[in-house]
Protein backbone atom coordinates (compact mmCIF):
# COMPACT_ATOMS: atom_id res chain seq x y z
CA UNK A 1 0.00 0.00 0.00
CA UNK A 2 1.35 3.41 -0.92
CA UNK A 3 1.29 6.49 1.28
CA UNK A 4 -1.59 8.09 -0.66
CA UNK A 5 -3.60 4.85 -0.68
CA UNK A 6 -3.25 4.54 3.10
CA UNK A 7 -4.26 8.17 3.56
CA UNK A 8 -7.32 7.77 1.31
CA UNK A 9 -8.35 4.59 3.16
CA UNK A 10 -8.04 6.35 6.52
CA UNK A 11 -5.43 3.85 7.75
CA UNK A 12 -3.55 6.38 9.85
CA UNK A 13 -1.31 3.87 11.62
CA UNK A 14 -0.09 2.77 8.19
CA UNK A 15 0.32 6.41 7.12
CA UNK A 16 2.48 7.03 10.19
CA UNK A 17 4.56 3.93 9.54
CA UNK A 18 5.10 4.86 5.89
CA UNK A 19 6.03 8.45 6.80
CA UNK A 20 8.47 7.25 9.44
CA UNK A 21 10.00 4.77 6.99
CA UNK A 22 10.70 7.60 4.57
CA UNK A 23 12.63 9.51 7.25
CA UNK A 24 14.31 6.82 9.33
CA UNK A 25 14.62 4.05 6.75
CA UNK A 26 13.15 1.06 8.50
CA UNK A 27 14.68 -2.21 7.34
CA UNK A 28 12.66 -5.43 7.32
CA UNK A 29 13.96 -8.99 7.08
CA UNK A 30 12.21 -12.30 6.54
CA UNK A 31 14.07 -14.69 8.85
CA UNK A 32 11.94 -17.89 8.81
CA UNK A 33 13.46 -19.62 11.89
CA UNK A 34 13.41 -23.45 11.91
CA UNK A 35 10.55 -23.71 14.40
CA UNK A 36 6.84 -24.44 13.86
CA UNK A 37 5.68 -21.08 15.28
CA UNK A 38 5.42 -18.56 12.40
CA UNK A 39 4.53 -15.54 14.58
CA UNK A 40 8.02 -14.01 14.46
CA UNK A 41 9.13 -14.61 10.87
CA UNK A 42 9.62 -10.89 10.16
CA UNK A 43 11.98 -8.42 11.84
CA UNK A 44 11.94 -4.61 11.54
CA UNK A 45 14.58 -2.18 12.77
CA UNK A 46 15.94 1.27 12.00
CA UNK A 47 18.83 1.07 9.55
CA UNK A 48 22.15 1.24 11.39
CA UNK A 49 20.63 0.69 14.83
CA UNK A 50 21.74 -2.93 15.22
CA UNK A 51 25.42 -2.16 14.68
CA UNK A 52 26.59 -2.60 18.25
CA UNK A 53 30.10 -2.10 19.52
CA UNK A 54 30.85 -5.68 20.62
CA UNK A 55 31.68 -4.76 24.23
CA UNK A 56 29.56 -7.07 26.42
CA UNK A 57 29.58 -4.56 29.31
CA UNK A 58 28.63 -1.51 27.22
CA UNK A 59 24.87 -2.08 27.29
CA UNK A 60 24.29 -0.90 23.73
CA UNK A 61 22.59 -4.22 22.86
CA UNK A 62 19.81 -3.51 25.37
CA UNK A 63 18.95 -0.22 23.58
CA UNK A 64 18.37 -1.83 20.18
CA UNK A 65 14.67 -1.92 19.32
CA UNK A 66 13.51 -4.71 17.03
CA UNK A 67 9.94 -5.24 15.89
CA UNK A 68 8.75 -8.79 15.28
CA UNK A 69 5.66 -10.19 13.63
CA UNK A 70 4.05 -12.82 11.43
CA UNK A 71 4.00 -10.34 8.53
CA UNK A 72 6.15 -7.42 7.45
CA UNK A 73 3.44 -4.93 8.49
CA UNK A 74 3.12 -6.53 11.93
CA UNK A 75 6.87 -6.26 12.47
CA UNK A 76 6.87 -2.56 11.48
CA UNK A 77 3.87 -1.88 13.73
CA UNK A 78 5.58 -3.67 16.63
CA UNK A 79 8.70 -1.56 16.09
CA UNK A 80 6.64 1.65 16.00
CA UNK A 81 4.99 0.70 19.33
CA UNK A 82 8.37 0.01 20.93
CA UNK A 83 9.73 3.33 19.72
CA UNK A 84 6.76 5.36 21.00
Amino acid sequence: MTFSEALTAGDFSRVLALAYRRQARIVTEYVFPPIPDRSNDWLAYVDGSIDVCGDAECGCRSRVRIGRGASEDEAVSDLMEKMA
